[in-house]
């Protein structure tokens, strides 16, 4: 049996992680805030970061990481992610960190999940 206390209708701001009797709901945020730490540099090489939960085979979905770094930063999606491994639980580390140029904004200037999930690819 599968214990899951999550509406249908969830907050953007929740992912659901795991599948059958192993349920876990996460803050990404959590996960963004970690990778826009300094992984190794005085600045921080992260501008932004955003976590969502993409569709998984086994676990039902998994997190994953897109990352808007610096101009001129010199991180990599391996370094984030071990970043992630020394900071996180094993099932909050993004299966993927997925360096991209910019996120996708709403009107409002918030990063625009949804739009996010949608274009992945």
């Amino acid at each position: 049996m599968t214990i899951d206390y999550l509406p249908s209708n969830r907050p953007a701001r929740l992912a659901r992680v795991g599948h059958g009797d192993v349920v876990a709901v996460m803050l990404p945020n959590r996960v963004e805030l970690l990778l826009g730490a300094d992984p190794g540099t005085d600045y921080g090489a992260v501008l932004e970061a955003a976590v969502i939960g993409v569709p998984h085979e086994i676990y039902g979905e998994v997190p994953v990481a897109y990352v808007v770094t610096y101009p001129d930063a010199r991180v990599t999606a391996d370094e984030l992610l071990t970043h992630c491994r020394g900071q996180l639980t094993k099932i909050k580390i993004p299966t993927a960190v997925r360096i991209v140029p910019a996120l996708p904004k709403n009107a409002v200037g918030k990063t625009d999940k949804p739009a996010l999930r949608a274009s992945r690819g």
